[in-house]
């Protein structure tokens, strides 16, 4: 929530104050935030009798696709969203405020009914149907991903940008 609120805040800033206003005015809280965590009370950290060796977890395939997806995923994910807003105001024609609000808000929906509607209800009852349901999820999420991300990208109509703009790879 905190990154789709800091897009459309910083939107509305940008728009009346400029970037250099909005990137202090917005990142100053989490900075803020992130300071009073060291102020938390060390949790006890449970032992563990056995250790796996990390070159041990190197040579198991699963592992190393899962580090080689997570990246790309990463990646993708942090790069759409920093510089989506700058994007839809370059060459599709919106304000520092429509690209802020309309873009932030529309991650913030698209990710809490993607946390309820398919995380609670749709992978659950598929993983219940079969194994690899969770595996199949996230293919199926990059496949049309990409076909979403090149459809806002194309698109010339602004309800279609707000349509087609978000980490739809993370809701399939």
């Amino acid at each position: 929530m905190g990154g789709a609120v800091g897009i459309a805040l910083g939107g509305i800033v940008a728009q009346w104050l400029g970037w250099r206003a909005a990137f202090w005015i917005v990142g100053t809280p989490g900075l803020l935030l992130g300071l009073s965590a060291l102020k938390l009370p060390n949790t006890p950290v449970p032992t563990v009798k056995e250790r796996l060796p990390l070159r041990e977890l190197f040579r198991v395939p699963a592992y190393l696709m899962l580090l080689l997806s997570a990246s790309f995923s990463s990646f993708a994910g942090y790069s759409y969203v920093a510089w989506g807003p700058d994007f839809v105001q370059e060459y599709k024609g919106f304000s520092s405020t429509e690209s802020g609000v309309t873009l932030g808000l529309t991650c913030a929906a698209r990710r809490r009914l993607r946390n309820f509607w398919w995380g609670a209800t749709i992978s659950d009852w598929l993983s219940r149907k079969r194994k690899w349901a969770p595996l199949g999820g996230c293919a199926r999420g990059i496949c049309a991903g990409c076909a979403l991300h090149f459809l806002c990208a194309t698109c010339q109509q602004q309800a279609g940008i707000y349509f087609f703009f978000s980490d739809w790879e993370h809701f399939f």
